[in-house]
């Protein structure tokens, strides 16, 4: 695997414009200033994800999901590395080593966003503390992919992401697989 450690040379540009955007968390809202927002209980039913149900902030309407919060859950990194086609694998080591040192669980700020009609139609992003650093882990689906399903009822949205891509990286550096990810996952309104 040969390292790389500039995003552009690694992702679509597309793709470079959202990791850059979403790379500090910390500097983003963790609440929404709409009023309309609300706890929505989020479930992981199946897939790459291990977590108990637990509630995000956000709104749920229309077939669409934003939703932010704190988020633990024990992700599938073996299988991912398993399937990266590029990358540095420094960043598998380190989030790997920090997901066993918390005992299977890593906790950090979550994003989840579910829109069909996006460049990116649903996506997963936890931003998690390693000693003095921060690491992302995002699982998304594009909508060239057409491998998102969502499936609205009056009480809920059950989302499943198949064949997605899955990444962990720490900018500049990003190790991650692409087709690989899979993920069911229901969110109450």
């Amino acid at each position: 695997m040969k390292p790389c450690t500039v995003i552009s040379k690694m992702l679509p540009f597309f793709l470079a414009a959202i990791l850059a955007a979403t790379a500090d968390m910390t500097a983003m809202p963790q609440k929404s200033d709409d009023s309309s927002a609300s706890p929505h209980l989020v479930s992981f039913l199946s897939g790459d994800i291990v977590a108990e149900p637990q509630t995000l902030s956000g709104t749920v309407a229309g077939g669409k999901a934003d939703l932010s919060g704190t988020l633990k859950a024990t992700y599938k990194f073996d299988k991912w590395i398993a399937n990266t086609n590029q990358g540095d694998s420094s960043v598998y080591q380190i989030v790997k080593k920090a997901q066993v040192a918390a005992g299977g669980f890593l906790t950090g700020n979550a994003l989840i966003r579910v829109d069909a009609s996006a460049v990116v139609n649903s996506f997963i992003e936890v931003a998690i503390e390693v000693g003095k650093d921060r690491y992302t882990i995002k699982l998304y689906t594009c909508v060239d992919h057409r491998k998102t399903t969502v499936t609205e009822t009056a009480r809920d949205l059950l989302v499943s992401q198949t064949e997605g891509t899955a990444c962990a990286y720490k900018v500049p550096l990003c190790a991650w697989s692409n087709e690989g990810e899979d993920v069911v996952y229901n969110i109450q309104k």
